[in-house]
């Protein structure tokens, strides 16, 4: 299966002059189409850097591809919307996981999300090494979180869409809705799981994906500082 990966792997070097650094010609037109096709737009200077680290990504994506070839991989990669950033504009733009939250949360919380059964050992239940969830109907298209640190939202509202499936039906629910009714917990700045799921048990649930749509940013009330937020209502 192909899949689509981050690629922004660059050394220090793409920072050198622009006058020092000598662009692929071959690339102009893909590099143009590219541009096109995920809205990109830079600033003369910025256009440069943008370009040279773009470039690497594709000479990653030329070398890992061919090593597929030759059975030195299991998969192969390809050029996405994050091409022309850095490792460390990537982490910052889309990991919204805040590590020191979690570790700060209380024993109780785990207890109550980490959804294991005590009983299971006791009745000599053994997991299986691997799961395919999407195979039971139990995971939602993949999702695209924008430019906002939510991933930790998308993580707890998965885990609860599949739940929700064993139960009744796979339903998209919204992520925004935890977004902006709960801000305490830094919203697109990032979060952690716990803090999401005690969002939606503080709301009293969550609405679905369809009534609440995703908007990758707090919505703002016009009328002060406060956040807009759409009371929970039936799926």
């Amino acid at each position: 299966m192909k899949f689509s990966l981050f690629l922004g792997f660059v050394a220090g070097s793409i920072l050198l002059v622009a006058s020092d650094h000598k662009f692929n010609s071959a690339l102009n037109e893909e590099w143009e189409n590219w541009k096109l096709q995920y809205s990109k737009q830079y600033s003369e200077g910025e256009e440069i850097n943008r370009r040279m680290i773009w470039e690497s990504a594709m000479s990653y994506i030329e070398q890992h591809n061919r090593e597929y070839s030759l059975g030195k991989h299991t998969f192969t990669v390809a050029m996405n919307q994050f091409g022309d950033l850095t490792s460390e504009e990537f982490n910052t733009l889309m990991n919204g996981f805040r590590m020191n939250e979690a570790e700060n949360s209380t024993e109780e919380e785990v207890e109550e999300y980490d959804g294991l059964d005590d009983d299971d050992n006791e009745d000599g239940f053994e997991p299986p090494s691997t799961v395919d969830w999407r195979k039971g109907g139990l995971v939602t298209p993949v999702k695209n979180q924008g430019p906002c640190g939510s991933c930790w939202i998308f993580s707890a509202v998965g885990s609860l869409e599949g739940q929700w499936a064993k139960k009744h039906e796979l339903i998209s629910l919204s992520e925004q809705n935890v977004l902006d009714c709960c801000p305490e917990f830094h919203g697109c700045r990032g979060g952690y799981m716990g803090g999401a799921f005690s969002c939606i048990m503080r709301l009293g649930g969550i609405n679905s994906e369809r009534t609440y749509r995703y908007t990758a940013h707090l919505l703002p009330d016009l009328l002060g500082d406060s956040i807009i937020c759409e009371t929970c209502q039936a799926l």
